[in-house]
């Protein structure tokens, strides 16, 4: 016969395998997601406690797409008050890009061909820095100030910070689920998030964001 006060053991495979389904299930509650009311305790020998619950998500409320950057980060702040999430980066000069570029390709090459899209001036920078291994930073920038206004001459798209479509962002406070959020969040308005989480300037989130047609100032 079971009473309620006793604790019901498990065999440690059988502890392994209920911890991987409880951390995969959920449901959905008050618009986030709230995992199953049990917690396995492997540290007390595989018994079950019962009563234990994860921390409830932020939740956020769909809204119409912001009609300006500035908007789109007053949007995530009220929406995630507790996340701390600030502007780090905003709109820049050809030439402030041209050295950010240079910093990280010099910092860190497979970074920089991986942050970057595949293109014509992103072959050209790291071609240049290959063919002038003695070259400062500062003469690296120079160089991809120039090729970034060949590049734009062609209509290429370099960075959207040079035409006021990117903000770069503090990475919002909290856990891996509570970030998913703020991501979802982000892409419901159609923004585009990148995780640079290994930047050479500091941990932060990329967005680009172009507000819809109709929906511009």
């Amino acid at each position: 016969m079971f009473f309620p006060s006793q604790r019901a053991s498990i065999s440690s495979s059988q502890t392994a395998l209920l911890s991987s389904m409880l951390r995969i299930s959920g449901t959905l509650l008050n618009g986030g997601l709230a995992r199953a009311l049990v917690e396995v305790r492997p540290d007390l020998g595989g018994h079950i406690r019962h009563g234990a619950q994860a921390p409830s998500l932020e939740t956020w409320e769909r809204v119409s797409p912001p009609t300006t950057l500035a908007g789109l980060i007053r949007e995530l702040q009220r929406q995630f008050p507790n996340m701390a999430i600030r502007a780090t980066g905003g709109v820049r000069t050809v030439r402030r890009q041209a050295e950010l570029m240079a910093e990280r390709r010099l910092s860190n090459r497979a970074q920089f061909l991986r942050v970057y899209r595949q293109a014509q001036h992103i072959s050209e920078m790291d071609a240049w820095v290959v063919q002038h291994p003695r070259a400062t930073q500062s003469q690296i920038a120079d160089a991809f100030e120039q090729i970034i206004h060949q590049a734009r001459k062609r209509g290429a798209t370099v960075s959207n910070h040079l035409d006021d479509r990117a903000r770069d962002i503090s990475i919002p406070h909290g856990n891996f689920h509570q970030q998913a959020e703020v991501q979802r969040a982000l892409q419901s308005w159609g923004a585009h998030v990148i995780l640079e989480g290994d930047a050479t300037g500091g941990p932060h989130w990329h967005v680009d964001y172009a507000p819809p047609i109709g929906r511009r100032p």
